[in-house]
């Protein structure tokens, strides 16, 4: 019987590790902070990340997750958001790269 399981990355504002259900195997950050260092991927400072990820799981309770952080920005709610800017770019190196996370 083949592996039901699926991996899927999710590019977003990082995600909470130790999420009930939710298997991260794999994250990147695409963020740097003004001071240089990239912001970790295990960090959602919105929650946005974390909540995509547990609609995924709730559909897909195999699912192996891989999280690809990306630049935020204060949305129309005030809340920080990823911009679709950043989302683009870091589709584009993904999709270029030949490497998986």
């Amino acid at each position: 019987m083949p592996d039901a399981r699926v991996k899927i990355a999710i590019i977003d504002n990082g995600i909470q590790l130790g999420a009930s259900g939710i298997n991260v195997v794999d994250g990147k950050s695409f963020w740097r902070s003004p001071n240089g260092k990239f912001k970790d991927f295990w960090v959602d400072p919105g929650t946005h990340g974390t909540d995509m990820a547990k609609h995924i799981v709730s559909v897909c309770p195999m699912a192996e997750l891989v999280i690809a952080r990306v630049f935020d920005a204060p949305g129309r709610d005030g809340r920080l958001c990823p911009t679709a800017d950043s989302v683009a770019d870091v589709s584009h190196q993904l999709i270029r790269s030949t490497e998986e996370l």
